[in-house]
This record gives C-alpha cells, structure tokens and sequence, in this order.
C-alpha cells in the first residue's frame, strides 16, 4: 500500500498474542500517559505565546498571536 513516502515492505518474523487487563491494572499507565500529553500541550502552547510576543529573526517558530490557543 502506498504511503506520502512511497511503498514500505514490511516483514513479520513473529507474532505474539495480548492478553486482556482490567481497567484497575491500566488505570495508572492510562493516567501517566494522559498527563504527560496534557503537561506537552500546555507546554507547546505556552512556547507559542512566548514566541508571539518576542521579536524573532532569522528563524521561523510557529507562534500565537493570542493567549487562546488549542
């Protein structure tokens, strides 16, 4: 199947089946990760803020030009 990249060939060498977990056992790895995605977030949009309020030359940085970023 083509991809924005070109072909890929993919070769599988093994397969290993998963098990079901319970909500209880996911819950912490669930919880990490949805706050280190929301800590990167909020950081990514306060380093765009930043940058739309400075004076930068010479290179192009993705920046806001409000506080209301999503």
């Amino acid at each position: 199947m083509p991809t924005p990249y070109g072909y890929h060939v993919v070769h599988l060498k093994a397969r290993e089946g998963g098990e079901e977990i319970s909500f209880e056992e996911a819950e912490e790895t669930i919880a990490a990760y949805l706050q280190e995605q929301t800590w990167r977030r909020a950081v990514r949009q306060y380093i765009s803020i930043l940058a739309g309020q400075a004076e930068i030359e010479g290179l192009e940085i993705e920046a806001a030009g409000s506080p209301l970023v999503q």
